[in-house]
C-alpha cells in the first residue's frame, strides 16, 4: 500500500512541475481578446459589417495600441470567432 501512495505522490509532484514548465514556456501577451461575432441568418449584412467594422476600429485605436505598446511584452493575443446556428446536443 505504501508503494501505492508513494507512486501517487511522485505523479502529482511530476504533473505540478512539468505543468509549471510548460506553462511558462507559453508566449505572453499584454492584452488577450476573445470576440464572438454573431453571423446568422437573423442579422443582415450590413449588420455583420457593421460587427466587423467595429471590431477593425477598436483594434487599431491609437490608446489600445500604446497602452499595448507600454506592456512588456507589447504584444496582442486575439481569437475572433463567429457563430450562425446553437444546436441542443443533450437536454
Amino acid at each position: 500500500m505504501r508503494v501505492w501512495k508513494w507512486l501517487a505522490r511522485a505523479v502529482s509532484v511530476s504533473a505540478i512541475l512539468w505543468g509549471t514548465a510548460w506553462a511558462t514556456s507559453l508566449p505572453r501577451a499584454d492584452l488577450c481578446v476573445a470576440v464572438g461575432l454573431d453571423a446568422s441568418g437573423s442579422i443582415a449584412s450590413s449588420e455583420m459589417r457593421l460587427q466587423l467594422d467595429g471590431l477593425a476600429t477598436a483594434l487599431t485605436d491609437p490608446r489600445l495600441l500604446n497602452a499595448v505598446q507600454s506592456g512588456p511584452y507589447r504584444t496582442m493575443a486575439i481569437a475572433v470567432y463567429t457563430w450562425s446556428e446553437v444546436r441542443i446536443l443533450a437536454r
